[in-house]
């Protein structure tokens, strides 16, 4: 899913700070750098620039091309990462974005993607054949979706 990175072109920083603008609360780090990763997938995901020591977002195409809500729910998400960089559970990190943007962003963000990615295995079948281990980590990626949304339900308002 990771292609090439490049520098967001002017609308997309547009629909970055205006993304950024619905937060919250200030995340609890440097603002990071974005990059746009020239994929199909439906993901984005954050690591630290050791060389650097910035951190950096890559949002995937299909999601800076969507909504500015899922985009700011993504961002949030991110910025979770960010914060809490050993947190390996993505409900607790999904906790952490709905704080930033609160629980309804992040509950459309999950919906949203989760819907994008079933979509995006059913045009795919085939990969069932080609690839079972990728299609059985989709199904139970699904599954861990589905328990996110249900923690994220769950947390008080």
């Amino acid at each position: 899913c990771e292609g090439k990175y490049v520098i967001p072109f002017a609308h997309e920083s547009d629909k970055i700070k205006s993304s950024r603008a619905m937060f919250r609360r200030f995340p609890g780090v440097e603002e990071p750098d974005y990059f746009i990763s020239n994929t199909s997938c439906y993901n984005a995901w954050t690591f630290v620039n050791k060389e650097h020591s910035k951190s950096m977002i890559v949002i995937a195409r299909p999601i800076i091309e969507d909504s500015d809500e899922l985009v700011t729910g993504v961002l949030a998400h991110e910025f979770g990462h960010l914060e809490f960089p050993q947190e390996k559970d993505h409900r607790k990190i999904d906790a952490v974005g709905a704080e930033l943007v609160g629980k309804e962003a992040i509950l459309k963000m999950l919906r949203s993607m989760n819907s994008a990615n079933e979509v995006f295995f059913q045009k795919r079948k085939t990969l069932a054949f080609i690839f079972p281990l990728v299609y059985f980590e989709f199904s139970q990626m699904s599954d861990i979706a589905r328990g996110r949304v249900d923690y994220i339900e769950n947390l008080p308002d």
